[in-house]
């Protein structure tokens, strides 16, 4: 009889914790200089739970598509509405390690000191309560046996707690997040009252 495991999930816990042993390790950071990826940003995914409106978009069949329509985003866009959860460091060895909230689709950006995307995690994960997900680097290949490592200082210090993303967590809205910016910055030259020199 095959052994069985046990779960790893902690269902007194709301949380779980990813690891990245050496963000520069993988091709999705080949040729990225040691010490450019400062931060590791932590995205969230909402579901769309039903349609609102239609695509219009048909299969070869004629069978109707998902219908998927949204204010911020229309026909071919995005399914998911994305939230940014926050920042973790990443260490001077690659390394990182930061606690995720638990039952909810995310996907990680390396980021520079400018706040610059570096790389984006083509894929997501959803971790159970009190589980750990573990990297080696940035899209290494999963063929590849992992390279042996000394201790990661991410490891010897334990998972951070994300950083909050210009504010706490909320929800994105143009009104809100970027009207103020153009009006601050942009309408008192761009008001099409002036003409331009």
């Amino acid at each position: 009889k095959p052994l069985e495991l046990g779960s790893t999930a902690d269902y007194t816990k709301d949380k779980g914790i990813m690891t990245i042993e050496d963000v520069y390790h993988g091709e999705g950071t080949k040729g990225v200089a040691r010490g450019t990826i400062k931060k590791i940003r932590v995205v969230g995914l909402e579901y769309r739970a039903l349609s609102v409106g239609s695509s219009g978009h048909a299969s070869q069949d004629g069978t109707p598509s998902a219908n998927y329509a949204h204010p911020i985003g229309r026909s071919n866009a995005s399914w998911d509405v994305k939230t940014i959860l926050g920042e973790a460091q990443v260490y001077e060895d690659g390394s990182a390690a930061f606690y995720v909230p638990a039952r909810y689709p995310v996907f990680l950006q390396a980021i520079d000191e400018k706040g610059h995307t570096v790389q984006t995690m083509r894929s997501w994960a959803k971790l159970m309560p009190g589980e750990t997900f573990s990297c080696v680097g940035c899209h290494e290949s999963k063929l590849e046996v992992i390279p042996p490592m000394p201790q990661s200082i991410a490891s010897q210090r334990g998972p951070q707690e994300l950083t909050e993303f210009y504010g706490p967590f909320r929800g994105f809205s143009f009104q809100k997040e970027i009207q103020p910016i153009l009006d601050a910055k942009c309408v008192s030259c761009h008001s099409g009252q002036q003409v331009p020199d």
